[in-house]
């Protein structure tokens, strides 16, 4: 099942074209099923925050992690959409939690082999140069670029 569709480097910012009605600035409808679905930022793919939909009712912690945590193929496709809306979601929503999670998980070698994108995207967001982190206002973040540094480093 789909839960997040995102558009790429800012387009198509039109959701009807992809069978969504709008119902306001931020709420719209899949025709298809009648879902309901919020507008939201999602993953940066280096041009700044990409516009997305999230199906609603939102998904868990847990849920997200089985969307983020499988053999990501790398392929564009359903899963596409819901494994980097679900790492987005994760780093935005949850991430001292998420980074608790993979900590008590895996060791940083096994991290690395079989989630090699998660890493490497975790990686670009969190690992700042000190000085830069030293001049963050979000405690949250410069707790979760210490914690992901320390992992890391191991």
């Amino acid at each position: 099942m789909l839960y997040f569709v995102q558009t790429t480097r800012f387009y198509p910012n039109n959701f009807e074209k992809l069978g969504f009605k709008k119902i306001d600035d931020d709420l719209f409808m899949y025709r298809e099923d009648e879902s309901l679905w919020k507008k939201q930022y999602l993953l940066d793919l280096g041009y700044g925050k990409e516009i997305g939909l999230v199906r609603t009712p939102e998904l868990t912690f847990n849920q997200l992690i089985s969307l983020v945590l499988i053999e990501y193929s790398g392929n564009v496709c359903e899963e596409t959409y819901n494994f980097w809306g679900a790492l987005s979601t994760l780093v935005d929503n949850y991430c001292f939690d998420f980074l608790e999670y993979i900590i008590k998980t895996f060791s940083k070698d096994d991290f690395f082999t079989k989630h090699k994108f998660v890493y490497d995207y975790l990686n670009s967001e969190l690992n700042l140069n000190d000085n830069f982190i030293g001049k963050l206002a979000d405690k949250r973040v410069v707790d979760c670029c210490h914690k992901w540094k320390q992992y890391i480093n191991k």
